[in-house]
């Protein structure tokens, strides 16, 4: 009998505990549209909208004018301002990537390996280097 009451009320103690955590998350939503709204940057690395101060990573972001302002033509040239990243074309070829982000990436990229690095354009992994 007291082994079903410690269940029961451990089970309650649990119920309660879940909608105060889903609280948090209203909040957090919100503080990310009123972000989107505002202009901030809002990053989605961890599969979930955060805003730049409430993540807990490096980032380095880029306007169009800055962008313009630093003259970069391709994605090698933003590397040139970038801390700890490398992107350069591959040795032998022109039309190969080799990007290292942190020191994680592979040398010599191989057609049937995925890379170390992903690299998305316009929301679209491109899942090789080549081309």
């Amino acid at each position: 009998m007291k082994k079903l009451i410690l269940m029961t009320s451990v089970a309650g103690a649990a119920m309660i505990a879940v909608p105060a955590y889903a609280q948090d998350a209203n909040d957090d939503a919100a503080a990310v549209q009123e972000a989107e709204e505002g202009g901030a940057i809002v990053i989605t690395a961890r599969r979930r909208a955060e805003t730049l101060q409430d993540v807990p990573l490096s980032v380095t972001a880029y306007s169009g004018p800055q962008l313009e302002r630093e003259a970069a033509l391709d994605i090698t040239d933003i590397a040139d301002t970038t801390p700890n990243v490398t992107l350069e074309a591959s040795r032998g070829t022109n039309s190969t990537l080799t990007a290292f982000i942190r020191g994680v990436g592979q040398q010599d990229p191989v057609a049937g390996f995925e890379q170390g690095v992903g690299i998305y354009l316009d929301d679209v992994y491109l899942n090789r280097p080549q081309g």
